[in-house]
């Protein structure tokens, strides 16, 4: 698997291409916590995003996303299987993890990337290396 922040479409000699899956993403020690602040960090992009927008409307965006599998908020485990799954049903190496949005604190977007950096892309490029 190749994770990459600077490829928005990948093309293969077969003349193929490849468009990334993009995810609001939220990592965290634990679930709890990992839902909690990306709840919050969305509602708050969501409503900055569409000015005028009640808080209602934001959280049924919100379920929306939640529904569709657009927001990967969790633990490394968590995420892990969400790409397993994603990658059982579809071709697709290249995933993109919107880790800051919504004011989301530095020191939340910093913790994602690190279980991200250290214990989620690890496992892929891994066994992407194996095969």
């Amino acid at each position: 698997m190749r994770f990459s922040l600077f490829t928005v479409v990948d093309h293969y000699e077969d003349g193929s291409y490849e468009l990334p899956l993009v995810f609001f993403t939220c990592v965290a020690s634990t679930r709890t916590e990992a839902q909690h602040r990306g709840r919050e960090a969305m509602l708050r992009f969501i409503t900055h995003q569409h000015h005028g927008v009640d808080i209602q409307h934001a959280q049924h965006e919100v379920h929306v996303l939640d529904e569709r599998k657009q927001l990967w908020f969790g633990d490394p485990g968590d995420l892990i299987r969400l790409i397993e799954q994603h990658q059982a049903v579809l071709d697709n190496r290249h995933f993109v993890f919107w880790a800051d949005f919504g004011g989301m604190p530095f020191a939340s977007v910093r913790e994602s990337m690190r279980l991200l950096a250290e214990e989620v892309i690890p496992r892929f490029r891994e066994s992407g290396e194996k095969g």
